[in-house]
């Protein structure tokens, strides 16, 4: 009786197992028809689709005055920076100084570094900067000093924000 019991039991599960299987099978096959499956997300490279992104930064004093034109800098104080992709926009936060996107000034982007933005005052400030990590991007901030004299000035990206 025990024997014809577990029989029934391990026909089940195979039945089961064989389901799951094709079912596994079927949506592999669907993400793979539609573009949604790609061997670039299982071997940590770029898609083609994150390489060719595009960023634009906009940047508006914190105190709520009326924002200065999209890629230049407020004139003091703090500034809300935010981030657009060409698939959505992302609320960075608010950091102390003038924003500028890098692309409009002297500076430039690091190795890896897809975009950038600094957000300055007198002495330093944090740099944001989009990096291919993987194969999709990450915002990181880092620190950005003067330096002086006897040591020259850093530019770090230490910490990410998010992934985008």
């Amino acid at each position: 009786m025990e024997s014809i019991l577990a029989y029934g039991i391990l026909n089940s599960m195979k039945k089961i197992s064989i389901v799951l299987a094709i079912a596994i099978i079927a949506i592999l096959a669907i993400l793979a028809y539609r573009g949604d499956l790609s061997l670039s997300a299982w071997n940590g490279t770029p898609s083609q689709a994150v390489l060719n992104e595009t960023f634009a930064w906009s940047f508006s004093p914190a105190s709520g005055t009326p924002a200065i034109s999209g890629s230049s800098a407020t004139s003091t104080g703090a500034t809300n920076v935010t981030l657009t992709t060409s698939k959505k926009s992302y609320v960075v936060g608010t950091f102390d100084g003038s924003c500028f996107d890098i692309k409009q000034s002297n500076w430039r982007l690091v190795p890896g570094e897809r975009a950038a933005a600094v957000c300055w005052q007198p002495g330093g400030g944090k740099e944001l900067g989009v990096f291919i990590k993987g194969s999709g991007l990450e915002l990181m901030v880092g620190t950005i000093n003067d330096g002086s004299i006897d040591t020259p000035g850093i530019r770090a990206h230490s910490e990410n924000l998010m992934a985008l």
